[in-house]
């Protein structure tokens, strides 16, 4: 699931955008709270 989520972000984010990686760590750290949710 992670790894369809970083495919996806990938073509959707431009690479050199600065303000990307802010909004990335935002989605990963959403999508960890999910998962840990969900695992238990």
């Amino acid at each position: 699931m992670i790894l369809i989520l970083n495919a996806t972000i990938r073509k959707l984010i431009p690479k050199k955008a600065t303000s990307s990686l802010n909004l990335y760590a935002n989605i990963r750290q959403k999508v960890a709270f999910v998962d840990r949710r969900a695992g238990k």
